[in-house]
């Protein structure tokens, strides 16, 4: 096999603890911006050595309230440079950050207090109520909005303003810094352990290959708590010495003004924005006159034509004036992660001289495992090996698919007070992801879907949902869809079911040509024809050969995946008789 290499290489800035590159970072770029986000009417902005100074006296604060070294500290609330503070201070301190996912239900917080053994949690002002009726007798809860509750303190009264720094304890590099408890598509929460040396070689592996330097822009739209954005979107703009824009929301007319306004020059997401930005920018063109439409169209083509004989950036010259108009020309990358990125959407914006590529990792890496180098992408891969990082498939079968498994300093130290699971997931030394793929002779990365989805049929032919997913949800008038195994009445293996969720948009847009409103017989028409011709290009086993319609969106995780044990077990009709769903 080919080793691959990466196009860019540089040194990286050292491996150190969280804190000490906080502590490195404010030397270097001390008075340089680092924060920033819109609230009460201005913007609240804060330097690198505002940071270090407010993290100092948080954590000197954290240790006059009684909280010693190791002790767990939960942190909860929206975006925003005091949420970055905390995960710190709370380090800085000794202690172990455990990040709440501020989109669990609140059994499910409750749940996560309770099994994580935290002693105190720092919040906003929204989830306090939560955290408080929580059947745990926490030392400290600490409201980061200042709201002068009787039950809690308030931020600005925890803060030492004379900080000696001889009372932090020297953290080493394989202590803990954080758990991460995941809310998975499985239904059920692990807390993941990672070292600082986990978190911080993911970062310096990064900072080796990614072009980004001090001065450039970031803005932030994944909620911090995941580690996808805790590592990508915080922790490694504050290695790089750029600045942090937290997006005021995520609507494309403010989400394009904050990227416009701070000549964003990095934006990190999930597939899902990606593909309403697309759909926004099709849309956008569509109201456009004739003759702007049909340009687009040419330009489009033009750039097509090109790839065809070799050349792959003429859209950066052919779109510069359409980047300009829409904010987006100071963006140097967009970078997908947290599940699939549909190769179209990728292929799209490159074609507009936009650089979106995929990466792909897990809680469990730190999370990164295999970015797509940025001058030599392949949109239907996730990549190849960040610097450090070894990837290998296990036990592949005849197509040279098997399951994904690493090697590497990014690699966590095993899930909380759970050994059997931590077991399961590791064999001879290397993690099992649990997603099925191969790898080219390059070292491209090729994801085939979930080991825990594979659906084997009667005659034993290995089916991936994600794969047909991806066909049918290419459908205009396909929201998205679920692709389930039911157990055949002989018993003999699985034949698939899809559960499809109508784009009802799209049917309101065709409601004035019809005349009225669609019955569901004709959504349920639409649907079955957009099946058929989705799976034109499938083998016939993959052909979906039975559908219900679900009318309201999946269920999904903060990254927007969907949980799909919440479909699993439900009863189903197949001929008049009701059967589970396996």
């Amino acid at each position: 096999m080919t080793k691959p290499a990466w196009h860019m290489t540089r040194e990286n800035r050292g491996l150190t603890t969280i804190p000490e590159m906080l502590d490195n970072s404010a030397r270097d770029f001390g008075d340089k911006l680092t924060m920033q986000r819109y609230v009460d009417g201005h913007w609240e902005k804060f330097t690198y050595k505002d940071l270090n100074k407010m993290t100092d006296q948080l954590a000197a604060g954290l240790m006059k309230l009684g909280f010693k070294k190791d002790d767990h500290i939960g942190l909860l609330g929206e975006n925003r440079p005091q949420w970055g503070v905390s995960y710190i201070a709370i380090q800085r301190m000794g202690g172990i950050t455990v990040p709440l996912d501020s989109m669990m239900s609140e059994n499910e917080i409750h749940h996560i207090l309770t099994v994580s053994k935290v002693k105190g949690v720092i919040s906003t002002a929204k989830f306090l109520g939560t955290i408080l009726e929580a059947d745990n007798e926490f030392l400290k809860v600490i409201d980061l909005d200042n709201g002068g509750r009787k039950d809690t303190v308030n931020l600005d009264d925890v803060l030492v303003k004379d900080v000696n720094r001889d009372e932090f304890p020297k953290l080493q590099l394989d202590e803990i810094a954080a758990i991460i408890f995941t809310s998975g598509t499985t239904g059920y929460s692990k807390g993941v352990v990672l070292t600082h040396r986990n978190i911080m070689s993911n970062v310096a592996s990064v900072y080796s290959i990614i072009d980004i330097e001090p001065g450039d822009s970031l803005v932030s739209v994944l909620p911090l708590h995941h580690t996808f954005e805790c590592t990508a979107g915080f922790l490694f703009p504050l290695y790089c010495g750029c600045m942090v824009t937290y997006a005021r929301s995520l609507k494309s007319k403010e989400l394009l003004e904050d990227i416009s306004n701070t000549n964003a020059s990095l934006m990190v997401g999930v597939p899902l924005l990606y593909e309403k930005m697309y759909e926004g920018i099709l849309r956008g063109v569509g109201k456009k006159s004739f003759i702007t439409r049909t340009a687009f169209n040419m330009m489009l083509n033009a750039v097509m034509g090109a790839e065809k004989l070799g050349k792959k950036d003429l859209g950066v010259a052919l779109f510069k004036s359409m980047r300009e108009k829409a904010g987006l020309d100071s963006i140097k990358y967009f970078v997908s992660g947290g599940a699939a990125l549909p190769p179209y959407i990728a292929e799209f914006f490159n074609r507009l001289g936009i650089n979106l590529f995929q990466g792909y990792g897990l809680t469990e890496t730190s999370p990164i495992l295999t970015v797509n180098p940025p001058l030599a992408k392949v949109h239907s891969a996730v990549g190849i090996a960040i610097p450090g990082v070894k990837i290998r498939i296990i036990d592949p079968d005849l197509n040279g698919i098997g399951e994904i498994a690493a090697k590497g300093p990014n690699i966590f130290q095993g899930y909380f007070n759970n050994p059997k699971a931590t077991e399961e997931c590791f064999h001879d030394g290397w993690f099992l992801t649990g997603d099925l793929g191969w790898m080219d002779d390059n070292g491209y990365v090729y994801i085939t879907g979930r080991k825990k989805n594979l659906i084997v049929t009667g005659g034993g032919k290995n089916i991936y949902p994600e794969e047909i997913e991806s066909c049918l949800n290419r459908q205009p008038h396909i929201l998205e869809s679920l692709i389930l195994g039911v157990e055949k009445a002989d018993g003999m293996g699985d034949e698939i079911e899809a559960l499809i969720v109508p784009n009802y948009e799209e049917f309101e847009k065709e409601v004035q040509t019809l005349g009225r409103d669609f019955t569901a017989e004709e959504i349920e028409a639409v649907i079955k024809k957009e099946i058929s011709e989705a799976g034109k290009n499938l083998a016939d086993y993959k052909k979906i050969k039975r559908f219900s319609v679900h009318t309201e969106e999946f269920v999904k995780t903060s990254t927007k995946k969907i949980k799909r044990y919440l479909y699993q077990e439900k009863f189903i009709d197949v001929n008049g008789i009701k059967k589970k769903r396996k």
